[in-house]
């Protein structure tokens, strides 16, 4: 009877985690398509690069945000550049994941399969 309500809680804890999982990304294809139909004037390649939920090199901040949602944590980097200019990066952190801006543009990321170095 024991193992019996364990594999019971076990199924419904997996079924409140794949219900969680699906919301979850029903929310992130609204965002991006919502950002997308405020956003006309994006070129093709964006678009699809945010429907797709990936982000590449020049993209700006509220295009990160459109496709893959807020940051967990955001960290300010102070740099000096060949030793005479001091620049800020800052770097948004994800759950395994970042990104980074300089200017307020994408320069740098670990997001997706493809590194973007900065």
């Amino acid at each position: 009877m024991k193992k019996l309500i364990g594999l019971c809680l076990l199924f419904l804890i997996g079924c409140y985690s794949n219900s969680a999982y699906i919301a979850k990304h029903m929310q992130d294809i609204d965002r991006r398509e919502k950002f997308i139909l405020e956003h006309p004037l994006l070129p093709k390649e964006i678009k699809e690069i945010i429907l797709a939920g990936k982000v590449i090199s020049g993209m700006n901040k509220h295009e990160v945000i459109a496709s893959i949602g807020e940051p967990l944590k955001i960290e300010k980097i102070y740099s000096t550049y060949y030793g005479m200019e001091e620049y800020v990066v800052v770097r948004w952190i994800y759950d395994q994941n970042y990104v980074v801006f300089r200017n307020g543009i994408l320069i740098g990321s670990t997001y997706g399969s493809k590194r973007i170095h900065y």
